[in-house]
């Protein structure tokens, strides 16, 4: 059927005569949770367009590179993939083929192609999705560090996604009221997922209140990823 005529036309983004298929250069940046819309404009077509005329499917190819039908619109006829997928009949007159997703998982990311044919004519364009996860952070100490006992402070950030993440160690210093990087005696678990597809990952840094860090002195555990717009900052003065 129409499916298998689009895959028969994979070969890339291309567009047939006059119809231009428009996707979005850069990736759509989006938290899991979020409602998005994947765009596909159509252009060097009569508008309104005669939706008696347009086809129009939406693939998704995952990071393994598994394709898979999201949606596909023929004959006035809509048919959704992904539950709550859509697409407006009203924007698709205007040239406007676009892709709405609810509630964003990370099982939607990946690249979007939008196959079109608005007879004779033909086109398709790539746009990508990254979802993303917010970590959840904490920072905790052994308590013998509070009698001037050797110990460690532990900085957690769990449940997020993607698993690149990176954790600094910054040191204030009472004595000088300077910041400097602290990568002595610092050590990282291995990420482990969770079943979710999220990830939580510890930073450990082991103190030695004789020759580390001194009473009054702060220790910052910096978070950055993906997700954030700003750092996270985590903070534990020496006691």
């Amino acid at each position: 059927q129409l499916s298998s005529l689009f895959f028969v036309l994979i070969l890339g983004d291309f567009q047939v005569r006059g119809l231009r298929v428009t996707g979005k250069d850069v990736p759509t940046e989006a938290l899991r949770g979020e409602d998005v819309t994947i765009p596909c404009l159509l252009s060097g077509v009569p508008i309104p367009l005669n939706l008696e005329k347009i086809s129009v499917v939406w693939t998704l190819r995952l990071q393994n590179g598994t394709e898979r039908e999201v949606y596909g619109f023929h004959s006035y006829r809509h048919k959704s993939s992904r539950i709550g997928s859509h697409m407006n009949d009203k924007d698709l007159q205007q040239g406007n083929a676009s892709l709405s997703i609810p509630n964003i998982q990370i099982t939607d990311e990946g690249d979007y192609r939008c196959f079109v044919i608005f007879t004779p004519d033909a086109g398709s364009a790539t746009s990508t999705l990254h979802v993303s996860v917010k970590p959840q952070t904490a920072l905790s100490h052994d308590r013998q560090i509070e009698d001037g006992i050797k110990g460690s402070v532990h900085c957690e950030v769990n449940n997020f996604y993607p698993e690149a993440v990176k954790i600094r160690w910054v040191k204030y210093s009472k004595s000088n009221s300077r910041n400097s990087s602290w990568d002595k005696d610092v050590s990282f678990t291995t990420p482990l997922g969770n079943s979710d597809g999220t990830f939580n990952v510890t930073s450990v840094l082991t103190v030695e209140p004789s020759t580390g860090p001194q009473p009054g002195d702060v220790l910052f555990c910096i978070v950055s990823h993906r997700s954030l717009e700003e750092e996270i900052s985590l903070s534990f003065t020496m006691p």
